[in-house]
């Protein structure tokens, strides 16, 4: 709903409320504040359009499903306080006022929010559509425009800048690898007066009517809707668990998950359910969030997340794990200064995910630890800790799918050789038993009046046994007559058999490397900046966690490329040769880092007063009022500068290749 005024003389009259300004519009209704005549407070009173209510259906459900939402108590859900009757000229509907803004024009300000933070909004949202659920009612329309978001007012208190730490040092004590004393001291204040609403309740279910579906405008928003919405089956509750998933990927991301240059193109790609994952679109999300959010957007019902609270559950769970608790303090302090929250999160989060990274990857829990180093590298892609871990973690993981694969050809080896042997001893056991009691040639053997013949005895021209037919020559030119007169001569000409089965399966893996050919050498990449497309002897390759076998001498090409909307860095094209390993170890992986060169940039000061300049001692330069050409280390670098006159500080995160215009820092 977009915002707007009206001039007081066009107001619609309803008895009881005093419309004072419109402040906003939809396809549905127009929005205006307005003033109650007999409790003395402010509203918001939602007028539907003349042609929506003209019609009967939309009326009836209009005001059926109002009735519905009133019964809703949650602080995460505009409150109903009052809906219109036949008597009344116009349709409308009386809700709480809240004094803010809605998620979309946040989203058009900051297009891409630390993952955190969108994590926070969620479970917000999660808890308050979970509670809708219980209470029988599903929402049917969630997107950002139907989210309202009330501010807390700026604090004084200027945070302060983070402290440069190298990324394997322990987040600070007292933290909980998330923060700094000023979010202890104010962010639960600034918490308290936050506020996360949704509202618009069962607006597609009145729009549901015959006639009224048939125009452009009520699809509305084609990328939130679930597949099953789409295709006009049975609304549930992990319909609404889907379009959660959707805001969530938009807020991390900066753009929706299912996009086109139509509405049938995002309804068909919807319907087909592709989309690149949040943490390959953008890899400072992280591999973690990418698989939450993913399994809230499964195209199957059955496979999606079941119910809100589910999705709230797995997001508070990773929240935690992060050191995030206070959900609405989060969202409070992004928003209070953005560029302190980003730098903050940058200098803390890298070491909080290392940590953790290690204790998966000791525990076993391969791609957990590779999504947090990774998450870790897309941070800081020049820290060679993070590298190293990066590169080490790919072959250890490589390693272990090569175990499992020698684990699974030795079980079913030796699963065979102990069939052998024991089909061996069973015919072994069986010639052993029948030859004391054989009958002469020609007689028959009866065990009772009536009984079928039993098979001859074996005999110098009866058939060889199947597992006799794999002994060595020595025992195959034995004499026949040995054979047929004794058990134990019988047994001796059986257990070659079973021996050479045995010799035939492969050594075990307890402590030795993995086989590999005697020509090839395990190769592993690591590429920075991570969101960089990684070309592999004209094959477009996935590097993370992942072991390439390469010929040892053999010669590859590699290109690296960043997409089109990037200006940070310059691609890479080039080429190297395999290496033999170390004679020592003939089982070393060989890690290969490509770095990208980054682009020239500008820097500049802007609403400063006359000679102002601003000095940034780790990205090296000093800017004024005029841009300044500056080329960083790498494709992001967040730096505390000073500005004079006055020797403020302000922390800002420079891009390479772009030109960055500082403001000038307020008192």
């Amino acid at each position: 709903m977009s915002a707007s005024s009206s001039p007081t003389g066009s107001l619609p009259h309803i008895e009881k409320y005093e419309l004072a300004e419109e402040i906003g519009h939809g396809g549905m209704a127009t929005v205006y504040r307005a003033r109650d005549l007999r409790l003395h407070r402010d509203v918001a009173v939602k007028i539907i359009h003349k042609h929506l209510r003209e019609n009967p259906e939309v009326r009836r459900r209009f005001v059926a499903e109002a009735r519905a939402v009133a019964k809703l108590r949650h602080p995460c859900i505009v409150e109903v306080y009052d809906v219109s009757d036949e008597a009344d000229a116009e349709r409308f509907l009386v809700v709480e006022l809240i004094r803010g803004t809605t998620l979309r024009d946040l989203l058009r300000q900051h297009p891409e929010l630390p993952a955190e933070v969108g994590a926070c909004i969620t479970a917000l949202l999660c808890d308050a559509v979970d509670h809708a659920h219980q209470c029988g009612v599903i929402h049917r329309d969630i997107k950002p425009e139907n989210v309202l978001i009330e501010l807390p007012p700026a604090t004084a208190e200027t945070p302060k800048p983070p402290v440069a730490r190298s990324a394997s040092d322990p987040p600070p004590a007292g933290s909980s690898g998330s923060g700094s004393g000023r979010r202890d001291s104010s962010r639960r204040s600034d918490g308290e007066k936050l506020r996360v609403k949704l509202t618009d309740f069962g607006i597609a279910k009145v729009l549901d009517a015959q006639g009224v579906t048939s125009t452009g405008q009520i699809l509305g928003s084609p990328a939130h809707m679930a597949p099953e919405q789409i295709e006009g089956g049975a609304v549930v509750p992990a319909t609404d668990v889907f379009a959660l998933g959707v805001l969530f990927y938009e807020c991390m991301v900066g753009h929706l998950p299912f996009e086109g240059k139509n509405p049938a193109q995002v309804l068909r790609r919807v319907i087909e359910g592709k989309y690149e994952p949040a943490d390959a679109e953008r890899p400072v999300v992280g591999g973690r969030w990418g698989r939450i959010v993913g399994r809230a957007r499964e195209r199957d019902v059955a496979a999606r997340l079941a119910s809100a609270a589910a999705f709230a559950e797995l997001v508070r769970a990773e929240l935690a794990a992060l050191g995030v608790t206070d959900l609405r303090g989060e969202v409070a302090e992004y928003f209070a200064d953005p560029v302190a929250y980003r730098a903050r999160q940058a200098a803390e989060l890298p070491a909080r995910l290392l940590e953790r990274g290690e204790s998966a990857r000791r525990k076993g829990m391969v791609h957990a630890a590779a999504a947090d180093f990774n998450r870790a590298l897309a941070y800081r892609p020049d820290d060679l800790v993070i590298m190293r871990r990066v590169s080490a973690l790919s072959a250890e993981a490589a390693w272990r799918r090569r175990a499992l694969r020698l684990g699974a050809v030795s079980l079913f080896s030796a699963a065979l050789g102990l069939g052998a042997f024991g089909m061996t001893r069973w015919l072994r056991t069986s010639e052993g038993a029948a030859s004391p009691s054989a009958p002469a040639t020609g007689e028959r053997a009866t065990t009772g009046p009536g009984s079928e013949p039993e098979e001859p005895p074996a005999s110098a021209t009866a058939p060889v046994p199947a597992s006799a037919a794999t002994a060595p020559p020595s025992a195959s030119a034995a004499p026949s007559s040995a054979a047929s007169t004794s058990p134990s001569a019988s047994a001796s000409a059986s257990a070659p058999s079973s021996a050479g089965i045995t010799a035939t399966a492969p050594p075990t893996t307890s402590g030795e490397p993995p086989p590999r050919g005697p020509d090839t050498r395990r190769v592993t990449f690591v590429v920075a900046p991570p969101g960089a497309v990684f070309v592999l002897d004209d094959k477009t390759e996935k590097w993370q966690g992942r072991e390439f076998p390469l010929r040892v001498g053999s010669s590859h090409t590699v290109r690296i490329t960043m997409p089109a909307n990037a200006k940070c860095c310059e691609n890479l094209e080039t080429g190297f040769t395999v290496a033999a390993p170390p004679a020592d170890s003939p089982d070393a992986p060989l890690p290969l880092i490509f770095k990208l060169k980054t682009k020239p940039g500008t820097a500049s000061v802007s609403g400063g007063p006359p000679g102002s300049a601003m000095t940034c001692l780790r990205a090296g330069f000093t800017a004024g009022a005029m841009p300044v050409p500056i080329v960083l280390p790498e494709a992001s670098l967040t730096d505390t500068c000073t500005f004079t006159p006055g020797r403020k500080t302000s922390t800002w995160t420079f891009l390479a290749g772009e030109a960055n215009v500082v403001p000038w820092p307020g008192e």
